[in-house]
């Protein structure tokens, strides 16, 4: 009976280790801090692939990305916006673009933050690194325009701590706990 009650004892001790340490070790290490260069090139990507999963062969102008209006960050720090335009033609191919896009997004993880269709045409999604992404319709006509907005950022002169960037950490996270609660 003792040895069963201190081979218990063993066990917890290292299924509690195992625990914290796939804990610990599971998100990655941060990839840097987030400045104006990386939330530039991350605004791009996050569009760039949007456009890719759209119906068609659809490919993106990077010189046709446009500056987009945003929440403002507290002060001294900045924040990267940008916006690119989608010709649709139709009412039934703006829904089908939304449709692709809330697909895309969805299955990358992002969380859904507002949907306002069918009423209005506009979606917005945020991921695990704060960066927000939306669908809404364009000013130009029969246009949808795809937007993505960085988190805000400190300036790196003045010494701001900016935010680190670690893509997939929650996910990583979430899995190694799900993975300790199935043994």
């Amino acid at each position: 009976m003792g040895k069963l009650r201190g081979a218990g004892c063993i066990t917890v001790l290292v299924v509690a280790g195992v625990a914290s340490g796939v804990y610990y070790f599971a998100a990655p290490p941060p990839e840097g801090v987030l400045t104006e260069e990386r939330a530039d090139e991350r605004t791009s990507q996050y569009i760039a692939s949007a456009v890719r999963s759209l119906p068609g062969d659809s490919t993106m102008d990077e010189s046709a990305l446009l500056p987009a209006v945003s929440a403002p960050c507290k002060r001294n720090e900045q924040q990267v916006s940008k916006s690119y335009r989608v010709a649709t033609g139709s009412d039934e191919k703006k829904a089908e673009v939304a449709d692709a896009l809330v697909d895309h997004w969805g299955n990358r993880g992002y969380t859904l933050q507002e949907d306002m269709r069918p009423d209005e045409m506009y979606v917005r999604f945020r991921n695990d690194d704060g960066f927000r992404l939306s669908l809404s319709n364009s000013s130009a006509e029969n246009k949808l325009a795809i937007s993505a907005s960085s988190p805000c950022f400190g300036p790196e002169a003045d010494g701001g701590k900016g935010i680190p960037v670690v893509t997939d950490m929650w996910s990583r996270v979430r899995s190694a706990i799900d993975g300790i609660g199935e043994k």
